[in-house]
């Protein structure tokens, strides 16, 4: 009922049917994370967190609400629980068989975390995981990862 109302444009009305879905059906996990996104969407970002957090709670192994909460935090400014977030995402998923069509998200990522870092003036891990990502984009035929990797270390070179 909460996707078909979303689908229809009626966000609000999605949100409160997971809202009280969350509450009759705990824990549910995608009910947490639908009602997160939503949340996330109608830029209610602190139950947004909290609803990627209790999700997490009941299901530790869902690597993506790492990510998801990466980047509501990122949305926030809230630099420094974004970066624990990513590259908590980005080690369970090297330490993890993931199909390949989550290989962009990872990517993506790395992207971010190399941006983040760049912002605090940490140069070097900008770096690593710029050519990490290069490397890992290239080796994957995943062309525009790797272009977008390339320029964001050739900026770095050159001070930009």
């Amino acid at each position: 009922m909460g996707e078909l109302l979303y689908k229809s444009g009626d966000t609000k009305a999605a949100l409160a049917h997971y809202d009280r879905m969350a509450e009759l059906f705990r824990p549910d996990v995608a009910v947490l994370v639908n009602d997160g996104l939503l949340a996330r969407n109608e830029g209610q970002t602190e139950k947004s967190i909290q609803r990627f957090e209790e999700a997490l709670r009941v299901a530790p192994h869902k690597i993506d609400l790492h990510l998801m909460l990466a980047e509501t935090f990122e949305s926030l400014g809230q630099t420094n629980k974004a970066i624990l977030q990513y590259e908590l995402y980005t080690d369970l998923y090297e330490a993890s068989t993931q199909p390949p069509e989550s290989l962009p998200s990872y990517l993506n990522a790395g992207l971010k975390l190399g941006d983040l870092y760049r912002q605090q003036a940490l140069l070097s891990k900008a770096y690593v995981w710029y050519t990490r990502i290069e490397t890992l984009a290239t080796r994957n035929g995943r062309s525009e990862a790797a272009a977008a990797a390339r320029a964001k270390v050739a900026n770095l070179s050159a001070g930009r």
